[in-house]
């Protein structure tokens, strides 16, 4: 009997009708589709590795709080609940519950200007809404430079066959990081609690109705750079380049439940790669095996690292224009 079959028993989800079937898409943690006499399950089991961090469980289970008091007049997709638990500990490994939705993600050239304007009312919405959560702590401000460097030291001693194009973007790197802490001090002090992640991969749409999912990145940030990041998102073709009009389309759902008319956006932009750079930082620390150390893993950690760095000189290219059009609206 395995893991997933036991958690089924146990939690009384039903006997198993069919074989899970693994979901592709995530990056972290797997994801299965599980079939049972009482219904239709997605089932999360949590990357272990991820797990023994200090603040893994608690992040896990404040990050479910949020998507809950979200629930309402934003669709979403929470974790169900046993005893008040909802990460849930089965021999050693944990595991997330959900309700299955039929539903699909949406990326280019599928995304439309319906799109857009649909995740600006979410996320105009969410922002409105001034979140409440008492285990969620604010951020502080204060942000430690990346080690840049030192990844690029190790990197010479392990001779990866990367090292080339990380050396040439690293001048950038340190620039952009720079950058990015000196605009955060300005910007923690506005801060709402959101979903912080509204890439395409983590919303569902059925019919029109865009579903949110995976808010494991859930926390305190500042709106605008969050507007500004979900734009970045959503209003680009299959080249990475953004669309004036699914910006403005974007904006106007956006503007419908929070106003923009104070937003300083040559701050806001500065810090709108922060995300990125933390999640390259991350697949870097992945690629050299410092996060995760198996091979599959870092495998992964190269390519999302290579891909990450391509949307960072897209940011780069459109800042300029797209201040322009965030001003005008």
């Amino acid at each position: 009997m395995n893991g997933i079959e036991k958690l089924c028993l146990r939690y009384g989800l039903g006997e198993l009708c069919e074989e899970p079937q693994e979901v592709v898409g995530g990056l972290l943690h797997k994801m299965y589709r599980v079939k049972t006499k009482n219904g239709e399950y997605a089932v999360k089991r949590l990357n272990p590795e991820i797990m023994k961090r200090a603040k893994a469980m608690q992040n896990m289970i404040s990050s479910e709080k949020v998507a809950r008091a979200a629930c309402g007049d934003i669709p979403v997709i929470a974790a169900k609940e046993w005893n008040g638990e909802q990460l849930l500990c089965l021999e050693g490994s944990y595991y997330m519950i959900f309700d299955w939705l039929d539903g699909a993600s949406v990326y280019p050239p599928q995304i439309t200007k319906k799109h857009c304007k649909s995740m600006g009312q979410v996320l105009g919405k969410l922002h409105a809404k001034q979140l409440c959560v008492d285990t969620v702590e604010k951020e502080s401000g204060i942000r430690s430079l990346i080690p840049w460097e030192t990844y690029l030291c190790e990197a010479k001693k392990q001779q990866t066959s990367w090292l080339a194009v990380y050396e040439e973007m690293l001048p950038q790197l340190l620039h952009w990081d720079k950058q990015v802490t000196q605009a955060i001090e300005q910007l923690v002090k506005e801060q709402v609690i959101s979903h912080r992640d509204l890439d395409p991969k983590n919303v569902l749409w059925r019919e029109e109705t865009p579903y949110i999912i995976d808010w494991e990145a859930a926390g305190y940030v500042n709106p605008d750079k969050e507007l500004a990041e979900v734009v970045f998102y959503w209003a680009a073709d299959t080249n990475g380049t953004l669309e004036q009009t699914k910006v403005q389309a974007l904006l106007a759902g956006y503007t419908e439940y929070r106003s923009v008319a104070d937003a300083d956006w040559n701050v806001v932009l500065a810090c709108s790669c922060e995300g990125m750079l933390g999640w390259l930082e991350y697949c870097v620390k992945r690629a050299l095996g410092m996060e995760i150390g198996d091979e599959r893993e870092r495998k992964q950690g190269v390519e999302q690292m290579l891909g990450t760095m391509k949307e960072l000189r897209r940011w780069a290219e459109q800042t300029e224009q797209l201040k322009h059009w965030l001003t005008e609206a």
